[in-house]
């Protein structure tokens, strides 16, 4: 397990590095002085060599007290066989030797000690292992030192997953420096926790709505249903044929109430799954004249007006925009005390509608809580979609449907074929 951990790999590899870069100094170094060493002692040989033969006029006794006198160790070997040793303690057997013959027939073996460079080289190595020792020993405080520092932020990022397991989902890393690898890492790892936790919010978000919804949904049905149950119930158990064509009549009722209810769901179901709309070039001009002909038929006393170019082409989904605009027309039809009025204009992106009614308006701090669901600020009928589903068709289409100036207003941005 200790092997596995990046830290003390990351430590011992670069030790090891550091190791062998020491020890290639080390014989490196040695190398060079063994070499310096023989080469003096070559030199000190050749100048040995060279003296004795400046003295090749003397007598072997008197050459070898010159010897002995200027301490250079040798060994003369007279003709008869004689040996005459300077410096008795240098050991032939350990020394660099050469051997000079004289025209008297004596020999000098010329020597040079071999022993004080085993000593300087013995006293080098020793002080090259304790160097190198020393050496390692503080690469091996400064990596760690160094590798818990450059390291730090990973534990960091060990300890902010854990305390995010446990529940403290906020928690962050922050890096100080994002120029660098653990920098890039730990902001990469800040943006993939925001992200998961936008996602898991979206996620609560949408099953509180997926729930709300459900249970809205189930609320809005239970009175349809529950007047088709009693029109049926009702039905069955009349003789009375006048009596049996009103609840007929009332069935037939529920069931439009209800059936325009289930289309408002599955609508308010499609939007919320987020669907792109289908788009096609649009003219906006005769779509407008023909839901506002729609509107004046349900309500011939008022008075439906419209504000157009003569051609308005964006590239849209046509039966979105067309049920968004209803709705907002039918809200518009229940509360106009007179008019109705719908302006068209184009946009850089897209268009805007405005349509406006001359009723009493949104009361103040209702302009955003009108677009919730199965929400009626009033008791003129609805189910409360109507609202939501222009707002939904319209940022669907990366627009909006707000209320403003007294107004409602759509905006909604042209796909790829844009405006024509």
């Amino acid at each position: 397990m200790l092997f596995r951990s990046l830290r003390y790999r990351l430590v011992l590899f670069t030790l090891a590095v550091v190791a062998m870069v020491v020890l290639a100094s080390d014989l490196a170094a040695t190398w060079t002085l063994r070499e310096e060493i023989e080469g003096q002692r070559e030199r000190s040989l050749a100048a040995r060599v060279a003296l004795v033969e400046e003295l090749g006029d003397l007598p072997p006794e008197a050459l070898y007290e010159v010897l002995e006198r200027r301490d250079v160790p040798a060994i003369v070997i007279t003709p008869d066989g004689d040996e005459l040793v300077s410096r008795a303690d240098v050991d032939p057997d350990r020394s660099l030797a050469q051997e000079v013959v004289r025209d008297d027939g004596s020999r000098v073996l010329v020597l040079v000690s071999g022993t004080g460079g085993d000593a300087v080289m013995q006293r080098v190595r020793v002080a090259i292992v304790a160097g190198s020792l020393v050496a390692v020993l503080v690469a091996v405080v400064l990596l760690g030192s160094f590798s818990h520092r450059v390291l730090r932020p990973l534990d960091d990022m060990v300890e902010t997953a854990r305390a995010i397991a446990r529940g403290s989902t906020g928690a962050r890393l922050g890096p100080a420096d994002t120029r660098t690898e653990i920098g890039r890492l730990a902001t990469a790892f800040d943006e993939m926790l925001d992200a998961q936790e936008q996602a898991l919010q979206a996620a609560r978000e949408a099953e509180r709505r997926s729930r709300r919804f459900l249970a809205d949904a189930a609320h809005q049905l239970r009175t349809p249903v529950a007047g088709l149950r009693a029109a049926s119930e009702a039905l069955l158990r009349s003789p009375d044929p006048a009596q049996q064509d009103r609840l007929v009549g009332n069935l037939a009722r529920e069931s439009v109430r209800t059936g325009r209810l289930l289309d408002s769901l599955l609508r308010v179901a499609q939007l919320d799954r987020g669907d792109e709309p289908t788009r096609h070039p649009t003219d906006l001009v005769p779509l407008l004249g023909e839901e506002i002909e729609r509107q004046q038929a349900l309500a011939p006393s008022l008075r439906m007006t419209l504000q157009a170019p003569a051609r308005l082409v964006v590239d849209v989904d046509g039966d979105g925009l067309r049920e968004a605009v209803a709705n907002l027309l039918d809200n518009g039809r229940r509360h106009a005390d007179e008019a109705i009025e719908v302006d068209l204009a184009a946009l850089d992106d897209g268009a805007r509608i405005r349509i406006r009614d001359d009723g009493p308006g949104l009361a103040p701090g209702t302009e955003e809580a009108v677009f919730d669901r199965f929400v009626s600020l009033d008791d003129r009928g609805g189910s409360g979609l109507g609202l939501a589903i222009a707002r939904g068709v319209a940022r669907a289409h990366g627009g909006d449907v707000v209320w403003r100036d007294g107004a409602f207003e759509v905006t909604v941005r042209a796909g790829p074929a844009g405006l024509a």
